[in-house]
């Protein structure tokens, strides 16, 4: 396997601590309840402990991010080489939660704690920490409102009016169709009457793009009787016209 090739951010906005609304100071990161590795009643044990530098998971996420920090902003010449972070940013550090039952089951979960919103934002994998990584990496201005990542550009919500829990519901009313369809049963034509439009019907050939069905030749307007034509030079008894059903006559001036 070719080494990793070690990338380094020069810019955080990591937060060790943050002041709470409560204007005290709180730690960014897991209570220490939440530290406490001591067993329940039932056996049960559910705690986060911090990942120190090159633990395995710490690793893997480190790879995970240089991989595709590289991909996002590198160009053909970085093809074909692995990338690691030498570190995560400043101040942020990765931590493991804990879930082993009295019958041996482990469940792991590794989340990131330091976003300057305190500990209740922290990321999940490395994929939900990338888009603020991309920022910390590219933006020269360091200003948050151009990061993309849930914390920085929450959704936005829409707050609605709370219902009136003492007024009864108003029924829903069925909306009208806008056209009306009354249920009469078509009537076929009349015998010896021609519809208007005529719809051919479907072929084999016309589900393969082509139209084999040619439209009804549509009916000459009456009229007064036309003239026989008028020759300024009688034509030859050799002279031929083509007719309706692709046969040839030969024609000459009436005698």
């Amino acid at each position: 396997m070719a080494p990793y090739l070690p990338l380094y951010i020069t810019r955080s906005d990591g937060k060790l601590e943050i002041q709470a609304k409560s204007r005290k100071k709180e730690i960014n990161a897991p209570t220490s309840d939440q530290l406490d590795n001591r067993p329940d009643a039932k056996g049960n044990v559910d705690y986060f402990k911090e990942l120190e530098l090159g633990d395995a998971k710490e690793v893997d996420w480190r790879r995970k991010l240089g991989g595709m920090l590289v991909r996002e902003t590198g160009g053909a010449e970085h093809t074909g080489s692995n990338y690691i972070l030498a570190a995560l940013p400043e101040n942020y550090r990765l931590y493991e939660r804990l879930k082993i039952g009295s019958g041996s089951s482990e469940i792991s979960d590794a989340y990131l704690y330091g976003h300057p919103q305190g500990r209740k934002k922290r990321y999940r994998s490395p994929a939900d920490f990338f888009p603020h990584l991309l920022w910390l990496a590219t933006d020269e201005n360091g200003d948050p409102d151009n990061c993309s990542c849930k914390f920085c550009a929450p959704d936005d919500i829409q707050v609605f009016d709370k219902p009136d829990k003492s007024r009864p519901p108003e029924p829903v009313k069925k909306a009208e169709p806008l056209i009306k369809r009354e249920n009469v049963p078509a009537k076929p034509p009349a015998a010896g009457t021609k519809p208007m439009v005529v719809i051919p019907s479907r072929s084999n050939s016309q589900d393969k793009g082509i139209n084999a069905t040619k439209p009804p030749a549509s009916k000459p307007l009456s009229g007064p009787t036309p003239l026989p034509p008028t020759y300024l030079h009688p034509p030859s008894a050799s002279s031929k016209i083509k007719t309706a059903n692709g046969t040839s006559t030969s024609s000459a001036p009436a005698s």
